[in-house]
């Protein structure tokens, strides 16, 4: 195994040859830390193409429309003026009201014919948000101090998100290769009983080695679960039973190697 395929060949054994895992057992935990950082690195990476595109592209897209845009607005000591106000707009699920002529408790919500989209209001003292007009959030300006917010400055924050989301990912990577190590903790620790089980006399370093390679399988299918929008009830749990039959197969293959090797030297 040359260093130039080495965490590929892993990679690749980790899913598809369980008495591989033989090999893994002889390892050290330093090299499977490295493989669970590399993991985390490759499909963290592939995992957050699709968002951080989505993110860029959005608030680009956002700063070109208000760049564009004849409308102009100002929100000075908790007062929201907007020009061309009132007005309203439609973006997609959203209805939006703009009138900073009136106060909210000014406005008659009778006015707005019903409709199953949630409803923006933006007065000249807050900001409503209704869901089904039943869910209802509030924003009043004078909450957030007294600050001067204009249309010049939210297109230079804005250029700020673009910056933020590219530097979400590494800290992405970060938080997903803690939460490997966590998961593989979990996993080592019921792998324990297992253990004692099938009698593959695997101590508990090994076994915490052999969960992180056990690991890859569920994460990839993890992945594709969340970049596919899928809603599956308790999926953690599945995780773990997936990766908890990983190390159980594993063990078995560890036990009846131990087996051909004393049965040799006989």
């Amino acid at each position: 195994m040359t260093k130039k395929d080495r965490f590929f060949k892993k990679f690749i054994k980790s899913i598809v040859d369980v008495k591989y895992y033989v090999n893994f057992n002889k390892e050290t935990l330093g090299r499977a830390f490295m493989y669970l950082f590399l993991m985390s690195l490759l499909l963290g990476t592939l995992n957050s193409i699709k968002p951080m595109y989505s993110g860029v592209t959005g608030v680009s897209k956002a700063i070109k429309e208000l760049d564009k845009n004849s409308v102009d607005f100002k929100l000075e000591n908790g007062v929201l003026n907007v020009s061309n106000s009132p007005f309203t707009y439609e973006d997609g699920d959203t209805y939006i009201i703009v009138d900073t002529t009136k106060n909210a408790s000014e406005f008659d919500k009778a006015s707005i014919k019903s409709n199953e989209k949630s409803t923006m209001y933006i007065f000249k003292d807050k900001l409503i948000i209704e869901q089904d007009f039943k869910d209802t959030q509030e924003v009043k300006y004078s909450d957030l101090g007294n600050v001067t917010f204009t249309k010049a400055d939210l297109v230079h924050l804005m250029g700020w998100v673009k910056i933020f989301v590219a530097i979400i990912i590494p800290l992405w990577i970060i938080v997903m290769f803690i939460g490997h190590m966590f998961s593989a903790l979990i996993v080592a620790v019921i792998g324990l009983l297992i253990n004692i089980f099938i009698k593959a006399k695997v101590d508990f370093e090994n076994l915490y080695k052999l969960a992180i390679y056990s690991l890859t399988l569920p994460t990839i299918v993890d992945i594709l679960r969340v970049a596919f929008g899928l809603n599956v009830p308790h999926s953690y749990k599945i995780y773990i039973l997936i990766t908890l039959i990983y190390l159980g197969l594993a063990l078995k293959a560890i036990k009846d190697d131990n087996n051909r090797m004393e049965l040799s030297e006989l």
